[in-house]
């Protein structure tokens, strides 16, 4: 068990990624084929499975990491499915960046190492009631430089990170609003 609905399996005797299919497969269709029956009600149950061949020059570390990003790629293409992890595949790429970036915003929020800016909007009408504030949030990387929302916003709403950088964001303005001009 690895966490709280995730299992790990080591298959041997398996030559290669197409042997490695068909035992995930099997156990995959098996997995769905059981009923889980509780308190009067059942329940269809289903597997997302992401495999990953061993490579004797990586690490525990990035075969598991390899092998989350696999099975977040079969969760994503509709679950109860397949899915090999490949260096090559865009997809996968993209996937592996935002949970580092999930992983950099989850060590900046625990090392205080978001930015709130503010700057003044002056609208263009007449009747637009004078300026506004606008807030702008950046993040602090490892060399002490800012990086812009884009590159870690998007793995924050995949990763469910919102609510605690909304928390930060609201927090540190109110905390703030004293300093902003009146």
């Amino acid at each position: 068990r690895l966490g709280g609905d995730e299992f790990g399996v080591l298959a041997y005797n398996v030559q290669d990624e197409a042997g490695a299919r068909l035992v995930a497969e099997r156990l995959r269709q098996h997995i769905d084929g059981y009923t889980f029956v509780w308190e009067r009600a059942s329940y269809g149950i289903t597997a997302s499975i992401g495999g990953v061949l061993l490579d004797p020059s990586s690490s525990l570390k990035e075969l598991f990491a390899q092998a989350d990003t696999a099975c977040y790629m079969a969760k994503e293409a509709g679950r109860n499915r397949v899915h090999f992890f490949s260096a090559s595949d865009d997809a996968t790429a993209k996937r592996r960046s935002e949970m580092e970036w999930a992983h950099r915003l989850r060590w900046a929020l625990e090392e205080d190492r978001l930015r709130l800016y503010y700057q003044e909007v002056h609208p263009l009408g007449a009747l637009s009631g004078g300026p506004k504030i606008e807030l702008l949030l950046r993040l602090v990387d490892e060399d002490d430089r800012l990086v812009p929302p884009g590159a870690f916003i998007p793995a924050a709403e995949r990763y469910g990170m919102m609510p605690a950088s909304d928390r930060w964001v609201v927090g540190t303005a109110l905390g703030n609003m004293d300093r902003l001009d009146p």
